[in-house]
């Protein structure tokens, strides 16, 4: 299985397939000579390799150039039909209502052209992207769209105690989490997160217990509320720190980070992304 997301800031136009042949073949793409030899060892003798390689190196950006659509689209297609051969394959696509339509077009070509080989494709998105498109994979052969619906209580009640560690729970904190949530799993696990960071769950002899009276406690309103919500408990250091992540993205490194701060911070950098890696 392999996985690649569409990132909310943008970024390359196949972000998410550049993510799935960097993981297939173990590349590095900082050192791009490195890369193109490992990219080029791991084609090995298949057929059709150098113009696979080159096309696809051209866009991860180790090989010069740019080819057509229709080009890349084939060469994406192939390298991923390659690697059904000794086993099926499953694709997940995460967060596909920010990818760039040149990707949407390439998944519904693959799909629609790799019907022989052993290959799923499992796109996850929000309900926007058939705003964008409204017949995206409609109607295709071998394609079914599965509309999720809010979590049932019974399994809000599971992914809190899952979110937990499997402990003993008091009464009414999981009843709070389901209600407050409406059946979100991503409101789930941030609720739960709020609770824990503002000490109003606590882990007392065993037992998850309410230090409050949860029942006169208001859940915020959304996600977007919520997560505000935990950003203002954490501390002025703890703070800066997300703040310089957010300008780089969902993905970034400690150097990054490094970079963009002061530096007299640069010292305790390391010890505030483990601390704040280890709560979440």
């Amino acid at each position: 299985m392999l996985r690649g997301s569409s990132r909310a800031y943008g970024g390359a136009a196949y972000e998410a397939m550049i993510q799935l042949v960097c993981e297939a073949a173990g590349l590095d793409l900082a050192d791009p000579d490195h890369a193109r030899g490992i990219l080029t060892e791991f084609m090995g003798d298949a057929k059709d390799a150098d113009r696979i390689t080159e096309r696809i190196g051209q866009v991860l950006g180790i090989e010069p150039g740019t080819g057509p659509p229709e080009d890349i689209h084939w060469a994406f297609r192939r390298f991923l039909e390659m690697l059904t051969s000794p086993r099926p394959l499953v694709v997940v696509l995460d967060d596909l209502h920010w990818a760039d339509p040149a990707l949407l077009d390439l998944v519904e070509e693959i799909a629609a052209a790799s019907r022989g080989a052993p290959l799923m494709i499992v796109c996850t998105a929000r309900g926007e992207l058939l705003d964008r498109r409204a017949k995206w994979a409609g109607g295709a052969v071998n394609t079914i769209t599965l509309h999720l619906a809010p979590l049932p209580v019974g399994a809000v009640r599971r992914l809190v105690m899952h979110l937990l560690g499997g402990r003993e729970i008091a009464a009414g904190v999981q009843d709070y989490v389901a209600d407050g949530s409406g059946g979100n799993p991503l409101f789930v696990q941030a609720l739960v997160a709020m609770l824990r960071e503002s000490q109003q769950l606590r882990l007392d002899e065993g037992q998850w217990r309410a230090t409050t009276d949860l029942s006169g406690v208001r859940a915020p309103p959304n996600i977007r509320a919520l997560l505000g919500a935990r950003l203002d408990q954490l501390g002025g250091p703890e703070r800066g720190v997300i703040e310089r992540a957010a300008v780089i993205g969902r993905q970034f490194t400690a150097r990054a980070i490094g970079e963009l701060s002061p530096p007299e911070k640069r010292d305790a950098l390391a010890a505030q992304l483990r601390s704040w890696s280890a709560r979440t």
